[in-house]
């Protein structure tokens, strides 16, 4: 099926205007020559009369060498094509060329027979006998050059014809054909974003991230990254099992991104490391945005939505801002954010295990 598909719209199409390309040939060579044989039937239609016309002059003793000239002028035009009468080329058709030299034959014969009836009358002579000949193959010359017209018209038919339906497939399969390449166009669009999005959360996944982290050259001084990393998510796995601690990871993506503006990048780096890239910042609204996200955190905890309220949803956080790191690049602000979010780690940890202590005083 996927051949024929491919044969239907690649092939076929290629083919088609070969075809048409063709068929636009014939058809031009078909007009010419409808053209130049309506102009030799008219001639040997003019053939047949004159002929009769001098037959009449000379048995009236009206000789007219003018006529006899033009008849034989013009019969001599119609088989090899001439200027006097212009005829550009004759006839190509082998029954009417043979009637043409039958009436050579008969108007050699027919002029032995006029130079006799000036010397001596028409009394005697065959002229009207072979005139009557003459004027029979002559009628039937006409009417094989309008039957072999009738065939090149008919022919020429067939040909527009065909042009139109050659053209009417090709416009049809070449629609049919960006109709497909739209649909295979968003498929493989869609595919493209489907392989950069992390298929848990909905956000961009560490493909992604690494792609926008790699981003060469020097920031300017309003660029922030901040890392992110999702505390007791183990403990979480370890008490209700993989997909709690999944749903976990997803109650923190949409918190994340509802905090976030819309603008600015987010998207999970590692199984609990989330990036924000934010522009066009400073480093006090970097904290006041960490200050906001800790209060929605603190809300989120308070409204027994969270899966484990003796687990509350809580991270680590750090964030290198390019006015503070000398020659930033993405992938320097990664480094130092990396290094400030395990710093806050280690703090929250320490500050754990101080209130433990105190816990069992």
């Amino acid at each position: 099926m996927d051949q024929f598909k491919h044969f239907a719209l690649q092939t076929l199409p290629k083919i088609l205007s070969v075809l048409l390309a063709f068929m636009i040939v014939l058809s031009t060579i078909d007009l010419y020559l409808v053209k130049d044989i309506a102009k030799i039937i008219n001639l040997t239609g003019s053939l047949r009369g004159m002929s009769q016309q001098l037959v009449k002059q000379e048995i009236l003793g009206h000789p007219n060498d003018q006529l006899r000239e033009d008849v034989t002028q013009l019969l001599q035009d119609l088989q090899e094509g001439g200027e006097a009468f212009g005829i550009d080329t004759p006839l190509q058709n082998v029954e009417y060329q043979n009637d043409l030299s039958i009436l050579s034959r008969y108007w050699y014969t027919l002029q032995g027979e006029i130079d006799t009836v000036r010397v001596q009358g028409p009394e005697g002579t065959e002229i009207l006998y072979i005139s009557d000949h003459f004027y029979e193959i002559a009628n039937r010359a006409v009417g094989v050059s309008q039957a072999y017209s009738d065939q090149i018209t008919k022919d020429l038919l067939i040909t527009e014809s065909g042009m139109i339906l050659c053209t009417l497939l090709i416009i049809i399969l070449s629609l049919f054909s960006s109709i497909q390449n739209r649909k295979l166009s968003s498929a493989n669009s869609e595919l493209s974003h489907t392989a950069f999005l992390d298929k848990h959360t909905g956000l961009p996944n560490k493909s992604k991230c690494e792609e926008l982290l790699n981003t060469p050259g020097e920031l300017d001084l309003s660029t922030a990254c901040i890392m992110f990393d999702l505390n007791n998510l183990k403990k979480v796995n370890d008490a209700m099992g993989h997909q709690t601690g999944d749903n976990m990871i997803r109650s923190f993506a949409q918190l994340l991104r509802k905090a976030v503006p819309p603008t600015e990048f987010v998207g999970r780096y590692g199984g609990d490391e989330f990036i924000v890239i934010m522009n066009e910042v400073t480093p006090g609204e970097v904290d006041a945005f960490l200050e906001k996200l800790a209060n929605m955190t603190v809300d989120y905890n308070r409204s027994g939505t969270q899966l484990m309220p003796v687990i509350p949803l809580s991270y680590a956080a750090g964030f290198a801002h390019s006015a503070q790191v000398p020659n930033s690049t993405m992938a320097s602000l990664l480094k130092v954010a990396d290094s400030n979010m395990y710093a806050n780690k280690a703090q929250i940890k320490a500050a754990l295990r101080k209130e433990e202590q105190l816990s069992f005083r």
